[in-house]
């Protein structure tokens, strides 16, 4: 009797399972080097099935870089500023969540790495590659220009 019990047990418990299990339908992500949606994104990166657009990248350039803010990292408090920075350069910026800054870690041909503070930190990468750019909250961080050591920052809102 213990034996037909556990066969039935077992014959029941098979029946239940499938070979397969049912499949997603396929999700296209955007191709890395077209967008960089940062982990500090208040929004989620949502899937893509179209082409991305593509942007020239940081202009890679020996002649002297020129910004519409120059220097003046305080034009960059309302989140919208096109400034010169080196490593070591503190941007103030503001977000729909409140006040920040971003510190310039390195900056170059390769892109710009930013140390990021507001109500949340860490850190991110962006460029060089055609569209990259960085995001926090309503904020957008992109590398216009570069060359060992200096860049060109533009932050936009929306």
């Amino acid at each position: 009797m213990k034996r037909w019990f556990a066969g039935a047990l077992l014959v029941a418990a098979l029946a239940g399972c499938s070979p397969e299990p049912p499949s997603a339908p396929p999700v296209t992500l955007p191709a890395p080097s077209s967008s960089f949606h940062s982990m500090f994104s208040s929004t989620p990166a949502t899937p893509s099935t179209s082409s991305p657009a593509t942007t020239a990248g940081p202009a890679l350039t020996s002649q002297p870089m020129t910004a519409a803010d120059g220097r003046k990292t305080s034009a960059c408090r309302d989140g919208s500023c096109e400034i010169l920075v080196t490593a070591g350069t503190s941007v103030p910026f503001t977000t729909y969540n409140g006040s920040g800054s971003a510190m310039v870690d390195s900056v170059g041909p390769e892109g710009i790495v930013l140390t990021v503070s507001a109500g949340i930190s860490g850190q991110f990468t962006s460029g060089p590659s055609a569209g990259q750019f960085a995001e926090l909250n309503d904020v957008k961080f992109v590398l216009a220009a570069a060359r060992a050591g200096r860049g060109v920052l533009r932050l936009t809102r929306g």
